[in-house]
């Protein structure tokens, strides 16, 4: 997958936004079709629900508890393995309440992205000199800029469904602040 220089002039795994959530959209409105019309698929028939926690410090804080399932019920978990982009996870959350800059706000559509190589493996976050690593993860909100790793590491399941990550992000030069994320995740459900 092509790398692309972001704002903060580091070169990181290019997501587009509206593409992100169209996809999410189209393929949630497949599944909940297919279970109204009583043919839901065995990841959905079999899942238990996602689970963890990630908790933030610094610019941002607080912890984001991973959603067991998404409305309008069991047909989503908080936590998705995307079919699209090989190994990825996406954890998302409707509105969560945070401190930003020492000011409880709450956040919108909230979407935290992890991204590694392959699953199963044990990767390093630390940008080489290029600003490029083999595994990342950022946070974006209604908030005007996002957050990308600069450093830490994270951990996968062989299967994608879980992992835990301890690292610091940094906003580029949209914002001179820095989030440290440290937490896990289970249970994600792998669409398609």
């Amino acid at each position: 997958m092509p790398l692309e220089k972001g704002h903060d002039g580091h070169r990181h795994l290019h997501r587009g936004r509206s593409g992100r959530l169209t996809g999410a959209c189209l393929i949630t409105a497949a599944f909940v079709t297919g279970a109204l019309l009583g043919a839901p698929s065995d990841a959905w028939a079999s899942s238990k629900g996602s689970s963890g926690a990630l908790v933030l410090k610094g610019f941002l804080s607080g912890t984001l508890k991973v959603l067991a399932f998404l409305p309008p019920g069991n047909f989503t978990t908080g936590c998705q393995i995307s079919p699209a982009q090989a190994g990825t996870v996406i954890l998302q959350w409707d509105t969560a309440k945070l401190n930003v800059d020492g000011k409880s706000k709450t956040l919108s559509n909230i979407d935290v992205q992890v991204t590694v190589q392959s699953f199963g493996h044990h990767y390093s976050m630390d940008l080489n000199s290029y600003g490029e690593s083999p595994a990342g993860i950022t946070f974006q909100s209604n908030m005007p800029f996002g957050w990308s790793s600069v450093s830490g590491s994270l951990t996968t399941t062989k299967s994608g469904g879980g992992g835990s990550v301890s690292g610091t992000m940094t906003a580029g030069k949209q914002h001179p602040g820095t989030v440290t994320i440290k937490g896990n995740w289970a249970g994600c459900a792998k669409l398609g």
